[in-house]
């Protein structure tokens, strides 16, 4: 019987969870322990007592139907909280109830709330590709891949001919539920970003065109606000300025956008065009000037602005050429550099990016762990440069995407003097070991909590990728400061703005310098040497063979295919945490207070604010943790400094691709924030 006030030693969970979690583990503890006590009393033999034992258990413990217990609430979320509250355990069934949402103890009727769906889909033109592109891109267990069309697609859900209907129920579908409208439409953008391969440079760009059309719907039901987008001809008389006109304007804005957008899903699961019934709108465009009409056009007028942004959208965002870029990208190593004897060969590069040739799991080794087998081209994938050309992609707020260009990485058998991020001074050459050293160094003293870290970090726990995941944390900042629907929309255009931009710039220094990985540094500064690191799954800190170190990510993922600095993790998350920070007018990120409407980590309540709460068992790399682990993040610059070290936890980056993409962040969100003001303030 095990019922922890402290979930794995943390003495905080019990003053910050105890009005979700203290009556039930009383309640739990003090019955368990007079069960033992009557146990313990009895003649183990004597049938009336076993049966008396029986039946105290049964009435105390797992509550008969004599025993009922039911909450009544305005959401299913409400109710499963207030359930919990006032019954001391998960409720047994839930259903609707008019406009309500009933929770019992007992089976209550045949309509169950909304499923979650949970499910990650990643395509590829062979079936290789399909399971590699899955395994860099999802965190959910590979279920099934199938022939679709003249592509191979693989899913964490069964995707044959006996696949089971995803379509959502006609109601809300639950992680929509308890948000309000611009955060639901946010929401089922990120939806579609989870839906096919999450890349971080195009996920930018999808959520700043979603934001874009939404706020442009608002900005013309506005007496100055400045459109991004849509022309000022636009702009509404203040007669009709009302809450509903905006709403509908909105929600126009955003499901024309999104249908765009991710026209797969919503051919899928309709979710989309489902929801804009559910809020009482058709898909018509409705007369000239209506609220619906304004949306259309809003959208409209994003896309035609962005449509020639060097992002080459139309064509899946693949590599173009342009005056900034004036030649398509060659890798200075190829993915073969290394041959069958894991030497080097000559003209290796120990400063430059090198291309991996990735597992794709269908060769294993002796301990069912994904190789490399040359004889079988199905067993690896060749890593290509994602979205090369993202550095000439036209900003939101900066000039041009070098603006804010960090100093260059240290630099292998050079002697000129390097000043590193924390101000050490040395020559390059020892600032180079002594940094691709401390990678080696994180990796043979990797604990539960660093692997955490390293794990929630890597996209978001929901793979929606670094720029998706902040979109879904400031839900929760919505609902703490009660921001309205204009404020929300505002946030969001802000925050994805800086997003944007953080994608740019990140990328214009890592073709700029496209400099080497640790998973190939290590690999070749210790090449034939005995080295302490992490091992792989389930074998923790072993001695190995320098080439044979990997990084602690999945051995089908091992490092993201672009070139290391800066990181992008540190430049997305610092660049919304400025973002954030300044709109909401604070720091401070968990309170111990806030419930969020959402259940990101699925243990069936709803998260607090600024907290993780990763749970036993949880890992998705090996098996672990031991026990629950607690994150926490007392402000939004303490959650980027946290998404920052993560990726030297993981062995992705080294310090000064973490420390230089925190500051690259904060300079750009920064810009960012006040060019949205701008808007904002009509004097754009």
């Amino acid at each position: 019987m095990e019922c922890s006030t402290t979930a794995g030693g943390n003495p905080n969970l019990l003053s910050t969870r105890s009005h979700r979690t203290w009556l039930f583990c009383f309640r739990r503890v003090a019955l368990f322990a007079l069960a033992t006590f009557l146990a313990s009393c009895s003649d183990s033999n004597s049938p009336a007592t076993d049966q008396t034992q029986h039946e105290f258990l049964q009435r105390n413990l797992l509550r008969t139907s004599t025993e009922t217990c039911e909450v009544v609430s305005e959401s299913l979320t409400l109710a499963r909280h207030e359930f919990r509250q006032q019954c001391g355990q998960a409720p047994r069934d839930c259903d609707p109830l008019g406009n309500t949402w009933r929770c019992s103890s007992q089976i209550i009727g045949h309509a169950g709330p909304p499923s979650k769906i949970l499910q990650c889909r990643s395509s590829g033109r062979t079936l290789s590709l399909a399971k590699a592109n899955y395994a860099s891109s999802c965190n959910l267990p590979r279920r099934d891949c199938d022939r679709v069309g003249s592509r191979w697609l693989c899913s964490s859900d069964k995707i044959g001919f006996n696949a089971p209907n995803q379509s959502a129920p006609p109601s809300l579908i639950s992680f929509l539920e308890g948000l309000s409208v611009a955060e639901q439409w946010n929401e089922l953008g990120l939806a579609g970003v989870r839906s096919g391969l999450a890349r971080p440079t195009v996920t930018t760009h999808q959520m700043f065109i979603l934001s874009a059309a939404m706020y442009d719907a608002l900005a013309v039901y506005h007496p100055t606000a400045t459109p991004y987008a849509l022309s000022a001809q636009y702009r509404q008389p203040s007669a009709v300025h009302t809450a509903e006109n905006k709403r509908e304007a909105l929600s126009h804005a955003a499901y024309q956008t999104l249908i765009k957008l991710f026209p797969r899903y919503e051919a899928d699961t309709g979710h989309f065009r489902q929801h804009l019934r559910t809020l009482g709108y058709n898909t018509g465009k409705g007369s000239t000037g209506s609220a619906s009409y304004i949306g259309h056009v809003a959208s409209r007028a994003v896309f035609a602005a962005r449509r020639n942004d060097g992002s080459n959208s139309e064509n899946d965002y693949e590599e173009i050429l342009s005056d900034y870029f004036p030649e398509s990208y060659v890798p200075k190593n190829s993915p073969g550099a290394i041959n069958q004897l894991n030497e080097h060969e000559a003209g290796f590069d120990p400063n430059r990016w090198q291309p991996l040739r990735v597992p794709t799991g269908l060769a294993v080794d002796g301990l069912h762990n994904p190789i490399v087998d040359e004889l079988n081209i199905n067993s690896f994938g060749d890593q290509e440069f994602l979205t090369p050309h993202w550095g000439a992609v036209d900003p939101f707020a900066l000039a041009s995407g070098n603006e804010f260009r960090p100093s260059p990485p240290p630099q292998l058998y050079s002697d000129a003097p390097y000043i590193d991020a924390l101000g050490n001074e040395s020559s390059n050459h020892e600032a180079y070991l002594r940094q691709v050293n401390q990678v080696l160094e994180e990796s043979a003293s990797l604990d539960d909590r660093k692997k955490i870290i390293a794990e929630f970090w890597a996209d978001g726990p929901r793979t929606e990728s670094p720029p998706g995941h902040w979109n879904q944390l400031a839900h929760g900042l919505i609902l703490r400061d009660n921001l309205d629907m204009d404020q929300a929309t505002r946030l969001f255009f802000a925050l994805n703005g800086a997003l944007l931009d953080a994608g740019i710039a990140t990328w214009e220094a890592k073709r700029y310098y496209d400099f080497i990985r640790p998973a190939s540094a290590i690999r070749f500064l210790f090449a034939g040497e005995i080295i302490s690191a992490w091992g792989g799954p389930n074998v923790g800190t072993q001695p190995i063979l320098g080439e044979n170190w990997s990084p602690y990510q999945s051995l089908t993922f091992v490092t993201p295919p672009f070139p290391e600095y800066v990181s992008g993790h540190s430049t997305f998350s610092r660049a919304a945490a400025e973002v954030l920070m300044h709109f909401t007018g604070s720091d401070q990120f968990y309170d111990g207070v806030t419930v969020t409407a959402q259940d990101v980590n699925n243990d069936g309540l709803p998260d607090l604010l600024g907290e993780h709460i990763a749970p036993a068992g949880s890992f998705f790399i090996e098996p672990g943790p031991a026990s629950d682990i607690i994150l926490q993040w007392p402000t939004l610059r303490s959650a980027a400094d946290e998404a920052g070290i993560s990726r030297l936890f993981g062995g992705i980056h080294i310090q000064d691709g973490d420390l230089r993409g925190r500051a690259l962040g904060e300079k750009v969100g920064v810009k960012a924030y006040n060019e949205a003001l701008q808007y904002f303030n009509g004097t754009k």
